[in-house]
């Protein structure tokens, strides 16, 4: 396995490892495979490896996973678009639709069971196209609804195109396709109709248009499109966010609140004094 930085002026391959399976053959680990053995990405093509892997056959994975079958519809599309400002101060703030994530004064998982949360959302109000509910400042999301998420990405202030690696917490989701520029529903349909069978991950990344670090924009051009899908089957409140963590911390993250009304409030208590 091989690790490289991208997207970026300088980028030094920075990392081999060896990955070990159970009762294989031990590795010579101090001795650097020969060229011909070290993975190569392809430059110049950020996309390369959508449809590259294929899921394992259910009997394979670990049984205490959740591998749900992947949805041929969708319930609802949400599209997410990232953006990057310079602030009065001279700071930088991240954004989803505009929005800059900042901390709730209290969590908001214990505010629902302790009561100071209302446990049921108004649905028909929340925004149909980012999904996002100004007054409890979360995406709420009823339980086993399928979401489609669309992430387009933006060009930053400095014209550059960022990779956004993104992770929701408490599912996995169906890797359903992704392109350069702005959106497009009609290439996405395409690419879902021609996939036999949608990757689940993990972590899914928008890409710039090309591996070209002197690629510049105009800042806020659409540069670059993925989109996935889910099932929202466990309940909770769950944090979306990109995984590169100074983009995370700088407010590149969001909170779906799935199911709330299913949550088991009985099961949560004080240990007695």
């Amino acid at each position: 396995m091989k690790a490289s930085a991208r997207f970026r002026a300088s980028t030094p391959e920075n990392g081999l490892s060896i990955l070990h399976y159970e009762r294989a053959t031990n590795p010579a680990v101090n001795i650097r495979p020969a060229p011909e053995k070290i993975p190569n990405i392809p430059s110049g093509t950020p996309f390369w490896e959508f449809n590259k892997f294929k899921m394992l056959p259910r009997h394979a994975l670990p049984s205490q996973l959740n591998h749900p079958s992947f949805p041929g519809h969708y319930d609802r599309e949400i599209l997410m678009t990232t953006s990057q400002r310079k602030l009065d101060d001279g700071s930088i703030r991240m954004y989803l639709n505009n929005i800059t994530f900042e901390e709730p004064m209290s969590p908001v998982l214990l505010d629902l069971y302790d009561g100071q949360r209302s446990r049921h959302p108004s649905y028909h109000t929340v925004d149909r196209i980012d999904g996002y509910d100004v007054t409890r400042r979360t995406i709420p999301v009823k339980l086993n609804e399928v979401i489609q998420i669309v992430i387009q990405n933006t060009a930053t202030t400095t014209g550059r195109c960022d990779q956004h690696p993104f992770h929701l917490h408490g599912h996995s989701f169906f890797d359903i396709g992704g392109g350069n520029g702005l959106y497009s529903p009609i290439e996405l349909s395409r690419q879902v109709e021609n996939s036999s069978t949608p990757l689940l991950r993990d972590v899914i990344s928008v890409y710039p248009e090309r591996d070209d670090k002197n690629l510049k924009y105009s800042p806020g051009t659409p540069c670059g499109w993925r989109a996935f899908r889910f099932i929202a089957d466990n309940p909770g409140v769950w944090i979306f966010h990109c995984h590169v963590t100074a983009h995370m911390m700088l407010g590149m993250q969001t909170v779906f609140e799935v199911g709330i009304e299913n949550l088991n409030y009985n099961s949560v208590y004080l240990p007695t004094p």
